[in-house]
């Protein structure tokens, strides 16, 4: 049954609620159940005119802190005088699809539903004056967007806060004086930096701080949680973080920790001769190098860099090196500029050229990693655990430059090589062209690299 809007339903909607959001997800939003940490979180965000709350929820993967959010941001511009609640993120589209989206499902399937006008980037409630939701980008340049949100019940919900800069934080400090006045930080503990990380430790005094562990949830299911369980160990900052909603061990994000390549630096392995040389080749676009490292088994034998921009000199130029090592098998990256010296290679030695393309995979064939780039790496970095690189600064480097973060369903992404520019990181040329050289012989040892090389080399195999 849907509620009409009028002066006196508004009027019972305040008097009922306002002290009272639990009864108000139960009685207006429709909501059938509510786990206990979302009923201790709805009571540690309640308003009770008596000055600004603070609070902040470290959060699982899919715990479903940002459903019980937007319900809180719709609790108040109901229920609270003077209601102004700006919703951030840590990315412009995670606003809007993330929070914005589940604001509107929220509204949709409650009683009131007709009493809002929703618009892209605002909610506010009809015949209602100076009350409003706003799905407010941050930008570091403009921190003042956030200070001087001059009512009654200002409120302050940034998801993701580790990734916000700190001084949208400070912008906002000055609203906290007003009675009903709220900061809410949500997030999933990926860092050991920044003000989510800061509200569980130095600043733990000020926060009301609890972790959403997935045992908690209703919404995660315990075949997920077995899942990762078997993938990344209950050991690991993985499981920590996506799972017990808990800060990682490490203080890094980067994919490949500086400590793992230096102990793979010159380390003695036993190379079986049998074992088939491979290559992985790296094309360079603009002024980046193209390299080809040449492997076998658990030790890099050879890198070898061109800096030539023509593609059928470089590709002649490989195929020399293909020749001189008996190379059995190159990987080679077939995106952009590497397409041409692909193709020319497959003419000059078709059965030893395998294409890596970049392609995103369907959860059904890699439940670790989100796409081929990622997997490569992947592959790569447990290669390092038990294999031999030469002590090359630049493939060490390189190695340990790149970050990572989640996708939806907890799988690696490795981030991409224009987000690690726009960092200060050059191309990772050199470590791509070893991962490179690991997914050209995944599969080797089970069986006679005859049988193994006649196998279809190409996007498909590696894209499903």
């Amino acid at each position: 049954m849907k509620a009409k809007l009028n002066s006196k339903n508004l009027e019972y909607l305040v008097s009922r609620f306002s002290n009272d959001s639990i009864g108000f997800f139960y009685d207006v939003l429709n909501f059938e159940r509510l786990d206990d940490w979302q009923i201790q979180f709805l009571k540690s965000t309640q308003a009770d005119g008596k000055g600004g709350k603070k609070v902040a929820r470290a959060s699982c993967h899919s715990s479903g802190k940002t459903l019980i959010g937007s319900g809180i941001s719709i609790h108040r511009i109901c229920c609270l005088p003077e209601s102004r609640t700006l919703i951030t993120s840590a990315t412009e589209s995670q606003l809007k699809s993330a929070f914005g989206g589940t604001i509107s499902t929220v509204i949709n399937r409650s009683i009131i539903s007709e009493w809002f006008d929703v618009l892209a980037e605002s909610v506010t409630l009809k015949q209602v004056d100076g009350s409003w939701i706003k799905l407010q980008p941050w930008n570091v340049n403009k921190p003042e967007s956030f200070a001087g949100i001059h009512c009654m019940s200002p409120a302050l919900i940034a998801d993701e806060a580790s990734a916000i800069d700190p001084k949208i934080f400070d912008s906002w400090a000055g609203n906290m004086m007003h009675p009903n006045s709220l900061e809410l930080l949500l997030g999933n503990p990926l860092h050991r930096r920044g003000r989510l990380f800061d509200a569980f430790n130095k600043s733990k005094d000020y926060y009301d701080h609890a972790h959403i562990s997935a045992y908690d949830s209703s919404f995660i299911s315990s075949n997920w949680i077995n899942e990762m369980k078997d993938i990344y160990g209950e050991e690991s900052d993985v499981f920590r973080v996506r799972v017990l909603g808990q800060f990682p061990e490490t203080d890094s994000d980067v994919f490949i920790n500086e400590k793992i390549l230096m102990s793979s630096v010159n380390r003695y392995v036993e190379i079986d001769k049998n074992e088939p040389i491979v290559g992985g080749l790296d094309v360079g676009q603009f002024r980046d190098a193209s390299v080809l490292v040449i492997r076998q088994g658990k030790k890099i034998l050879e890198i070898i860099k061109w800096k030539t921009r023509d593609t059928m000199i470089l590709a002649q130029e490989a195929y020399h090196a293909i020749q001189t090592w008996n190379i059995q098998v190159v990987c080679i990256d077939g995106n952009g500029v590497g397409s041409g010296v692909a193709d020319r290679l497959n003419q000059l030695c078709p059965d030893k050229v395998y294409r890596f393309t970049f392609a995103n995979l369907g959860l059904d064939s890699d439940k670790k990693y989100s796409n081929t780039r990622a997997r490569a790496w992947g592959r790569a970095k447990e290669w390092l655990e038990t294999g031999s690189i030469p002590n090359n600064q630049d493939l060490i480097n390189e190695g340990s430059s790149l970050l990572y973060f989640y996708d939806k369903y907890g799988r690696y992404v490795l981030e991409s090589k224009e987000m690690a520019r726009d960092r200060g990181v050059g191309s990772p040329d050199n470590f791509d062209a070893f991962a490179y050289s690991v997914m050209a012989s995944i599969d080797y040892s089970a069986q006679t690299y005859k049988s193994w090389s006649q196998q279809v080399y190409n996007a498909s195999t590696w894209s499903n």
